[in-house]
Formats: C-alpha cells, sequence, structure tokens
C-alpha cells in the first residue's frame, strides 16, 4: 500500500525508553518534490524503511531511503537522472520536552532556533520536513550531464558535442565599425 502523507502514528510505540518499532512504507511522492532543476516525478512510489525508538522526552525517527532525481543538465538540457540515497535520522520532542524550555537567563535562544527543532504533535510525526532536507540538500544545484559538458555554442547555439573540432566564428564588434579603416590608412 502507498501514501503520500508521511505522517506516522506513534500510538503502537511504547513510550518506555529504548522501544523500537520498525514500518515500511511505500510513499507515493506529491507534486512539488525538488529543485529548479532537478526534481523527483510526482506519483512515483518510493519505498522507505523506517525505524522509531522511544527516548527521553522524545522519538527517535531513522529513515533509509534512495531513489532518482530527474531533470536537464544546466549547460546543453539533456535529461539526467540524479541517484540519491539517505539514511537521515531526526528526534521529535515532546511538547513539554525540555530542550524546548529555556531555564537558562544567561543563554539567549532566538525564536527561529526553537521554530526548528522537530515536534511531537498529537502522537504524531511528520518525516515530510527531514526527507526534503536529506534528499534536496544533497541534490547539485547545477546538474550536468557530464564534467566535460560544454553546452550551446554562444553564437550559433548549436550543442559543442555535435560540432567539429575547433569550431569557431568570426565576430565582429559593431562598437568598433569607425576604426575599421583607420589602420589600413595609416599604414600608407
Amino acid at each position: 500500500m502507498s501514501s503520500s502523507s508521511l505522517v506516522l502514528s506513534l500510538r503502537e510505540l511504547p513510550a518506555a525508553i529504548g522501544s523500537f518499532r520498525e514500518e515500511h512504507l511505500d510513499w507515493k511522492v506529491p507534486e512539488g518534490w525538488g529543485t529548479e532543476v532537478l526534481s523527483i516525478p510526482p506519483g512515483k512510489v518510493i519505498p522507505l524503511d523506517i525505524s522509531l525508538t522511544s527516548v527521553e522526552d522524545g522519538v527517535l525517527a531513522q529513515v533509509y531511503a534512495q531513489g532518482e532525481l530527474v531533470g536537464e543538465c544546466v549547460r546543453c538540457l539533456d535529461p539526467l537522472v540524479h541517484p540519491w540515497r539517505i539514511d537521515a535520522s531526526e528526534v521529535y520532542f515532546e511538547p513539554g520536552a525540555e530542550v524546548l524550555q529555556n531555564e537558562d537567563p544567561d543563554v539567549e535562544v532566538e525564536g527561529d532556533e526553537l521554530d526548528s527543532v522537530a515536534r511531537i504533535d498529537r502522537d504524531s510525526i511528520d518525516l515530510e520536513p527531514l526527507l526534503r532536507d536529506a534528499i534536496l540538500a544533497g541534490a547539485p544545484l547545477q546538474p550536468v550531464c557530464a564534467e566535460d559538458c560544454q553546452g550551446f555554442c554562444d553564437q550559433c547555439g548549436v550543442r559543442l558535442r555535435d560540432t567539429e573540432p575547433g569550431h569557431r566564428h568570426e565576430t565582429f564588434d559593431p562598437r568598433f565599425a569607425a576604426l575599421e579603416g583607420f589602420f589600413e590608412d595609416g599604414a600608407k
């Protein structure tokens, strides 16, 4: 059975520290999973192996998965596939956990730092931020089909890998048109 939701219930995980539960989930990828140049196709099913362990003040979630991001080479626009593999973990804290409290008046904690802490919400956790960070953080910002990809000729637009060696164009900058005959006249 596949699901697009990454919210897991913790009701079957005993609260005793060290309690452990493994789960396998076939995750159906929803729209919008990617960067501007690479993405996971919507509807793709990704198998997730998840381990949940009760820890003090929360739950440790460990996720293992692998798949592919698809997109285009930023130099030549050919399609490409970028494989990924993650082994990510995060501790999700209960609402009253000590880590969420700022009891030391000498330590200044900004609101953003506490907002980034993963929390348990009504006996469930959402793995989407963990997966999004783990998968997309490892994606190249400018993927190329090959390290030596030269892209397109900036003059004629032909893919350079399809041209003859030494492909080039004579270029004339119109700003220098007035100087074109200057050296010829000066040589006489």
